[in-house]
């Protein structure tokens, strides 16, 4: 269900969606936390949510790739799978995946107009819609478990809803500091905040956060295990487009395990994935086997439908598109990239939201010697790239704005030398006109 629909009944279904309140667009305004509004919707719909069970994950940084991988190897353990997953990068459907393949534009269609009414009458989010729509079709899909992806925080999200089989939390990071709180003490308790009593929780956590996630489990009765100190990785191998590692568990030994999202912070990521899978499996009583953890990782774009994880969209020169939105994040792809791509100039095609801290942005990009085209898009969240562009340039950030993304793509074809790299990054929504531009969308 894009912006734009052909059809009578398509178009007025993307009417009633898309007017909603969107953080996208408005950031903190749209922001509607509490359970008020998802617990009415769910209400409405029957209550889909208690259906099948759930593993829930939270996480500044990863928690979608984590979700992805869970969800595949469930898959491929012939698990029948529900993911949800927030924001899209083309269609909304792709917030609502059974094994992979997102729900049909027609249910999606007569599921928003025969729910018209209660959304007048509830006045929920875009997101808190998508939420309880996604545990719709899921329950009608009588999948065996849905993996769902926290929005923003924890505690108040409206996917905090569901009393999970499993609680995932993959990292604490700086970011939604206006929202979430300034330390990250504080946001750990925001991301804790989904954690459940007596459910058990897998972690990646670091230190600080380490310490505030393992105390609210404590408080709650919760098993706890965080990854870091319980999986060890024996000679990673990382490489531009996928890694290799083998993994121990206190389960078992997992030996070259080739991960299909690169770059080194994947590695923990596939860790925490296998072993919150490992945890399901105990408390479900539901076999899956290394030959299911090998095949999972190995085939996510595929089994789970992810998309924009560092995603190769030519070579020679080098064009990738990555979600990456806050300075962690974008670190990560620079230096993957310096370390792995034998790239020449790095060029970054990017917008960034208003909400997001800048300066340690344009420190990262100034470190990594990139130069940066400034673009911009549809949100009224972003920063102009004009903006953007000379906050960049107070950083000593050489930037040239090109307004939009495919003006920036015919700007590289013109100028790159073979060895030269451009990324699409900073924002979903680069991503997103990036794939539509240069592929048929999320996963090819």
């Amino acid at each position: 269900m894009k912006v734009a629909e052909s059809g009578t009944r398509s178009a007025e279904a993307a009417r009633v969606l898309l007017g909603l309140p969107r953080f996208t667009d408005a950031g903190a305004v749209a922001y509607r936390p509490g359970l008020e509004r998802i617990r009415a919707l769910l209400e409405a719909m029957g209550q889909p949510h208690t259906r099948f069970p759930i593993v829930h994950i939270a996480g500044t940084n990863g928690k979608g790739s984590v979700a992805s991988m869970v969800a595949s190897i469930a898959t491929a353990a012939g698990i029948r799978t529900g993911l949800h997953t927030s924001p899209h990068l083309i269609d909304v459907t792709e917030r609502m995946r059974v094994d992979g393949i997102p729900a049909p534009e027609h249910w999606l269609t007569d599921n928003v107009l025969a729910l018209r009414d209660r959304f007048g009458q509830i006045g929920p989010s875009f997101f808190e819609a998508t939420v309880a729509l996604s545990l719709k079709y899921f329950a009608e899909q009588d999948v065996e478990l849905g993996i769902v992806e926290v929005g923003l925080g924890g505690r108040l999200d409206a996917t905090n809803i569901v009393t999970p089989a499993l609680s995932v939390i993959t990292s604490v990071g700086l970011d939604h500091t206006d929202i979430l709180g300034e330390t990250v003490e504080e946001i750990a308790r925001e991301k804790a905040g989904i954690i459940k009593a007596k459910v058990p929780v897998v972690s990646a956590v670091h230190e600080v956060a380490d310490t505030e996630v393992r105390r609210i489990a404590q408080t709650l009765g919760a098993p706890y295990e965080n990854v870091r100190a319980a999986c060890g990785l024996v000679e990673p191998v990382i490489g531009l487009v996928r890694s290799r590692m083998t993994l121990r568990t206190p389960r078992d030994r997992y030996d070259e395990l080739f991960v299909a999202l690169p770059m080194k912070h994947q590695l923990w990521n596939a860790a925490l994935a296998v072993r919150a899978t490992e945890r399901y499996g105990e408390v479900s009583g539901i076999s899956i086997t290394s030959e299911d953890v090998r095949r999972g990782l190995r085939e996510v774009h595929s089994l789970s439908g992810v998309s924009g994880r560092f995603e190769v969209l030519a070579e020679k020169p080098l064009v990738v598109a990555d979600v990456a939105h806050n300075h962690e994040g974008i670190a990560a792809l620079l230096e993957h990239v310096r370390e792995h791509g034998d790239v020449g100039r790095l060029i970054v095609c990017m917008a960034m939201m208003r909400d997001k801290k800048i300066d340690d942005v344009a420190a990262v990009l100034g470190a990594a010697r990139a130069q940066v085209l400034t673009v911009d898009v549809a949100s009224q969240r972003a920063l102009p790239g004009l903006r953007l562009g000379r906050v960049l340039k107070q950083h000593g950030v050489r930037v040239d704005n090109l307004e939009s993304v495919e003006n920036a793509f015919g700007w590289f074809r013109r100028n790159a030398e073979s060895n030269d790299a451009l990324l699409f990054t900073g924002s979903h929504l680069v991503v997103a006109e990036a794939l539509a531009l240069l592929t048929d969308g999320p996963g090819n």
